[in-house]
């Protein structure tokens, strides 16, 4: 069955009164809680989509909806909505700042009204699901960017600008150590990593981070790793903090990644990526 774009609004709509938002259960509904990305992932899959590798966050959901034959038709300008049409936001400079509470998603119901998962009612028992008019909610909220979805059901979409590259530089850290552990290649870096340190806890998966030119920040040419390089995390590997604890007078946060969770010291997705 292909994908029908109209029944993720359905989805939505289906359960109105039944889900309590938290970001550290189910994420989808499936224990009767959800978060934004989380209820926008399964909705799409519930509609016909492709299935997902893991429930996506707003930093990581355009490549599922480009998987889906969704196009992005509008980056920071109005559009004429249709119902179907989903909508990303960012309180920072693009989608790959928008990680925990500093992103959101959602779907046009139609023309103008908005409906999506959110922390609207402060997390009141049943009522992640919310709606609004599209405008007031964007005057309420003030995202700082924002891109816009559609399917296009093999249609051409019109022509849409690039978005602006970020002028952001990754923050480079230092490969402490490095071991095969689990079954595959993880770095220590001991900035990031606690005291009584922990492979499978807070070990990081060669596969999320790019071997960088500490004097530039710019990945190199060779993607070999080996102590004493140095490294930056990939944006889109790096979805959202589900729990912050103080720990030796800092922040430890426990980071998703695509196949797992593992605790580091950072305040935030932000501050991880781009120091």
């Amino acid at each position: 069955m292909g994908l029908n774009n109209q029944l993720s609004v359905e989805w939505f709509l289906e359960r109105v009164g039944k889900l309590t938002y938290s970001m550290y259960g189910s994420r989808n509904g499936a224990d009767g809680t959800a978060d934004c990305s989380g209820s926008m992932t399964q909705s799409i899959k519930d509609s016909g989509g492709v299935n997902y590798d893991y429930l996506y966050s707003t930093v990581t959901l355009g490549k599922y909806l480009d998987k889906n034959g969704y196009q992005r038709i509008s980056v920071n300008q109005d559009w004429h909505a249709q119902k179907g049409d989903v909508v990303l936001m960012s309180w920072g400079a693009d989608m790959s700042s928008s990680g925990g509470a500093g992103g959101h998603v959602g779907v046009m119901m139609n023309a103008t009204d908005f409906i999506s998962c959110d922390y609207w009612t402060g997390g009141q028992l049943g009522t992640a699901i919310t709606q609004h008019n599209w405008d007031e909610y964007y005057a309420a909220t003030k995202p700082n960017y924002i891109e816009v979805w559609r399917f296009q059901n093999n249609q051409p979409a019109p022509s849409v600008p690039p978005a602006p590259k970020p002028t952001k530089r990754r923050y480079g850290y230092r490969v402490d150590d490095l071991q095969f552990v689990n079954g595959l290649w993880q770095v220590r870096n001991d900035v990031l990593g606690q005291p009584d340190f922990d492979w499978t806890e807070n070990g990081i998966n060669v596969a999320y981070i790019d071997k960088i030119n500490p004097a530039t920040g710019e990945n190199t040419p060779d993607q070999v790793l080996n102590v004493g390089d140095y490294f930056a995390f990939q944006p889109s590997s790096v979805g959202i903090i589900t729990e912050q604890d103080p720990l030796n007078g800092k922040t430890i946060s426990h980071v998703q990644f695509p196949d797992e969770f593992i605790w580091l010291y950072t305040e935030s997705v932000e501050k991880l990526i781009y120091g």
